[in-house]
């Protein structure tokens, strides 16, 4: 492992990168980190950030370069951080396309063997200014005009990379990561993880997953789901992994994805819905949900380290065997040491009393991505 360290106008510059004797075409993912804090972040800090980045360089095998902006400021509340993921609009079947000629794995097979073929899919949707049952109803309903949001796909440019619809050594920013600086931070778990403080390697660690895909658009959905509405096809940010989040309802109503904001259950299945994996998966969001972004785990579930909290005085855990199964669905692929035993799935135990959650404020504007 080689780290180099350059100064450009003010800003550190991090790469950290797994250099085979190969060359670049085996390098794997080689993260590029710039330093955007105050007065530079302190060596601890960039030491966590480099450990976190070694999470993916070892259990994905994907050769490309992951380009992020990172910074320890100051946050508020209960919030320690968050990652505002650079994001790629493609059209399904682009995306379909791409994610059909990466599959390498049975889940691959399965996930995109049960995407809906040709140019469009029909989400369950409610909190719509055309919903059928009134303006702004909770109660749901399949979309299956054929708009904008039916036949866009929006993913962060990591996953894009994934997926060979951007070049892998694309030198654009591919996202921001924000920590807390105020937070009592350990930034090495290999020892424990102090009493009374944060596992800052995992905290890093889950926000970069974000960055490379592990994100869902049912937030921009929750976000905007209190007046003024919005029609349904101006809400075209449905996301990879919202591929694998269903429910009962939603497979009822023969939709292809459960797109709803609210409170209840949604299920992980890498298969179109038919195999309940996770029967209660998903956190629903800030606004109508559980108060967390849908993006991450239920919260207290046990999933993996894509969860919303983390615990004074307990490490974070590396990848678990869901959060793999996820990213291999994503255009992934796993190493050989990473893959998971059949039918596994790691359960991370809760220990302690103190939670922090990672949440993002909500945009003034409707639509739009989320920034840390």
């Amino acid at each position: 492992m080689r780290k180099i360290r350059v100064i450009i106008g003010g800003w550190q510059t991090l790469v950290l990168a797994l250099l085979l004797m190969c060359g670049r075409a085996e390098a794997g993912i080689i993260f590029h980190f710039t330093d955007g804090t105050a007065g530079g972040m302190n060596a601890a800090a960039l030491a966590a950030f480099n450990r976190a980045g070694s999470y993916y360089s070892s259990a994905l095998s994907n050769s490309m370069d992951v380009n992020l902006e990172i910074s320890l400021t100051a946050q508020s509340g209960v919030v320690t951080g968050g990652a505002a993921p650079d994001m790629l609009s493609s059209s399904y079947s682009g995306f379909r396309s791409a994610i059909v000629g990466r599959s390498t794995s049975a889940d691959d097979a399965s996930f995109v063997g049960s995407l809906p073929s040709g140019s469009s899919f029909n989400p369950y949707i409610n909190y719509t200014l055309n919903n059928p049952a009134g303006v702004g109803s909770a109660t749901a309903y399949v979309d299956n005009t054929i708009d904008a949001n039916n036949q866009t796909i929006e993913m962060t440019r990591a996953n894009a990379k994934a997926l060979g619809l951007i070049a892998a050594t694309d030198s654009a920013r591919d996202g921001r990561v924000e920590l807390d600086s105020t937070v009592s931070w350990d930034y090495d778990p290999t020892d424990g993880i102090d009493s009374g403080k944060f596992d800052f390697t995992a905290a890093a660690a889950r926000e970069i997953g974000v960055v490379m895909g592990f994100f869902s658009g049912v937030e921009v959905l929750d976000l905007n789901s209190l007046p003024p509405y919005y029609n349904d096809f101006s809400l075209d940010n449905v996301a990879p992994l919202d591929f694998t989040r269903f429910t009962a309802a939603s497979e009822a109503a023969g939709a292809d994805i459960d797109w709803t904001a609210g409170t209840g259950a949604r299920y992980f299945s890498v298969d179109g819905g038919a195999t309940v994996l996770i029967a209660d998966a998903w956190s629903t969001g800030t606004a109508r949900g559980d108060g967390f972004l849908p993006r991450y785990w239920r919260d207290g579930a046990g999933l993996g380290l894509m969860s919303p909290n983390l615990l004074a005085g307990q490490a974070g855990g590396g990848l678990s065997a869901n959060d793999l199964r996820a990213f291999d669905v994503l255009g992934y692929s796993l190493t050989l040491s990473a893959v998971p035993e059949p039918g596994s799935f790691v359960a991370l135990a809760m220990i302690g009393s103190v939670a922090v959650g990672y949440r993002l404020r909500r945009r003034a504007a409707k639509c739009e991505q989320h920034s840390a």
